[in-house]
């Protein structure tokens, strides 16, 4: 009888520290609400409340509200739908601008890793859109799409690199030039310590961006500023095959 006793006692306390593990969240319980709204997939009220919130001085600083406003307003633009289309035409971009405030409320940085899953998710479509806009030759609006990219994940020194060389290519030379500046003592550094991560979302248009900075640099009359920008591409990037080809053109 003891025995089955202990036995029913360990189970117990297995299944509580179970249950407890799953319920585990950075989430603060003044926002248990929304985070219960979002996973039962009421995106609409779920958003609606979050807003109602970051207007009451309570809660104005806190980044919950804007965490699940980005949410909500992403899941919202992924289920479509002409009603849903219609009642919030602007849940693809409002998505990243929420997302944007977020990051910079989120200090300690754990609801961030806590959802992390979803910045990837923003941070890949939005790297697409402005492959696409670049490849079209609409630089400024690939710069555009970055700058709000780069918002939602400040962490990612090619985006800040790539978004430079947009704006340059656009003739926004100031913006662009700074952004390149701080972005490539950034990863001179990364090339430098050799811990330079690579990341399948971003490495693409790095490459990219340092293919078509490199011509610019040639066509301006620095060939040797040129060169040494590819260097840095292929200490990054190693055997990518624009960087080889971009290392064939101008060092060889």
């Amino acid at each position: 009888m003891k025995k089955e006793f202990l036995v029913l006692l360990f189970l117990g306390y297995a299944l509580l520290n179970l249950s407890a593990q799953q319920t585990e969240t950075n989430v603060s319980p003044d926002f248990t609400k929304l985070k219960e709204m979002y996973e039962k997939e009421k995106y609409e009220d779920c958003a609606f409340k979050a807003e109602t919130m970051t207007m009451k001085d309570k809660f104005r600083s806190a980044p919950e509200p804007y965490l699940f406003l980005a949410m909500c307003n992403w899941r919202i633009h992924e289920i479509g739908g002409e009603q849903l289309e219609t009642d919030y035409p602007k849940a693809y971009g409002d998505s990243f601008k929420y997302a944007g405030k977020f990051r910079k409320k989120d200090k300690k940085k754990k609801l961030f890793e806590e959802y992390k899953e979803f910045f990837d998710q923003l941070k890949d479509a939005g790297v697409r859109d402005a492959i696409d806009f670049y490849l079209s030759n609409n630089y400024r609006k690939a710069a555009s799409t970055l700058k709000k990219v780069y918002k939602v994940v400040p962490e990612s020194t090619a985006i800040k690199f790539s978004k430079g060389v947009c704006d340059i290519k656009a003739n926004n030379l100031s913006e662009g030039g700074l952004w390149i500046k701080e972005s490539s003592i950034e990863l001179q550094k990364f090339a430098k310590d050799g811990n330079f991560e690579k990341d399948p979302a971003t490495d693409e248009m790095l490459a990219d961006a340092f293919v078509i900075y490199s011509d610019y640099l040639v066509e301006k009359s620095n060939a040797d500023s040129a060169r040494s920008t590819i260097r840095l591409g292929q200490a990054l990037l190693g055997d990518h095959y624009k960087i080889e080809a971009q290392v064939d053109k101008l060092l060889n």
